[in-house]
């Protein structure tokens, strides 16, 4: 079962009321042996060393990239996706300019994405003492029911969502995989 390409756009709509981030400006993301660095952003995190991970928009899937255009239109930027070695679990960061806080832009991100929504639960949260949201919701993809697992934070003029997703049938198999990823999550720069 490949869920990847199609999948990278599902469930995030964007509602960035600011300049668009520039990803030919980006300077300040790095990949080695799992460690994704986003100095721009001001946070790290840890990826199984499987996992696929793709910090270049021209080296991400096609659907992805045209999410990222569309993304871009908006004001935000699709920072980087992620597949899992088996193209069962996949992975994308998002990056928008903050002139929301934290609860208001979780509250907006929600609305913007109310139709695909089929569950949604969500909870302040923090790691590593970073305060965020964690959001855990349901979304249909034609006929495909996907689990998303996502967290948002503020980071350095930055509001940033980090979302995991796989088939409905397959998360509980994966939720502490996703957990793990995470909980790696580490403020920085």
């Amino acid at each position: 079962m490949v869920l990847c390409c199609v999948l990278f756009g599902a469930g995030c709509a964007s509602t960035a009321a600011g300049e668009a981030v520039s990803s030919s400006s980006r300077t300040g993301d790095e990949y080695a042996n799992g460690l994704y660095t986003n100095h721009d952003a001001g946070f790290r995190l840890t990826l199984p060393r499987t996992w696929l991970m793709y910090e270049s928009e021209a080296k991400m899937p096609a659907d992805a990239q045209r999410y990222a255009r569309v993304l871009r239109e908006s004001g935000a930027e699709m920072i980087f996706v992620a597949e899992s070695a088996d193209r069962k679990a996949f992975m994308r960061g998002i990056v928008e300019p903050a002139g929301l806080g934290l609860s208001e832009y979780f509250q907006r991100i929600e609305q913007a994405n109310r139709k695909e929504l089929l569950t949604s639960r969500h909870e302040l949260t923090a790691l590593n003492g970073e305060p965020g949201v964690r959001w855990l919701y349901d979304s249909q993809s034609g006929r495909t029911r996907l689990t998303f697992l996502e967290f948002q934070f503020n980071r350095m003029r930055n509001n940033v969502r980090i979302s995991l997703w796989t088939h409905a049938s397959l998360f509980a198999g994966r939720e502490q995989e996703f957990e793990a990823i995470m909980k790696s999550f580490a403020a920085g720069d």
